[in-house]
């Protein structure tokens, strides 16, 4: 029985046929992770999904060639991003990397970033449900941020839709801007 394996890191999306019945790992292939978008800010580490989905989809390509058979497809990643997409899959953003530090700019509140914000307002009962371990990137903090970010070209979409989709999630850490 075989698998395509695919990882999907931000240097390199990788893939490989997986055979479970010797557990072999055959025909290991990579490609380039797109470039992130230009023009942001330094602190912005954003992606077109388009390009990743293409990139993804040459791989998977290039892999069934090996294993016409694979019963399946077998993805991971190590770290997070996030897009939102419409409830078929269809992304209606851009992709947001782990590296994005947009949670350490200054908050309205004046108080310090987004960051010290969400850190300030969550309990260690609810520290230990996220993992222990909160960061710049993690998906929950730099949510809070996106409504608020200015001069990236995406921002006006990002308002629209961190409003739509995400603000009773914001707004339990952080009350929405007014």
């Amino acid at each position: 029985m075989r698998f395509i394996g695919i990882d999907l890191g931000t240097t390199f999306i990788k893939g490989a046929v997986l055979c479970l019945d010797d557990w072999g790992i055959r025909q290991v292939e990579r490609l380039p992770f797109p470039e992130p978008i230009t023009g942001l800010r330094a602190s912005f580490r954003e992606f077109d999904p388009a390009q990743i989905v293409t990139t993804a989809r040459a791989l998977l390509e290039r892999l069934l060639r090996y294993a016409p058979d694979a019963e399946g497809i077998v993805c991971c990643s190590q770290l997070h991003g996030r897009v939102f997409t419409t409830e078929e899959g269809r992304a209606v953003s851009i992709l947001i990397s782990w590296q994005d530090q947009r949670a350490l700019e200054s908050a309205p509140s004046g108080g310090g970033t987004y960051f010290d914000e969400v850190n300030r307002r969550i309990t260690p009962e609810e520290r230990r449900e996220l993992g222990n371990e909160p960061r710049p990137g993690a998906p929950l903090v730099s949510f809070i941020g996106l409504p608020r970010t200015a001069g990236c070209r995406h921002s006006l979409h990002w308002r629209r839709t961190c409003r739509a989709l995400w603000w009773p999630i914001c707004a339990v850490v952080l009350p929405p801007s007014t």
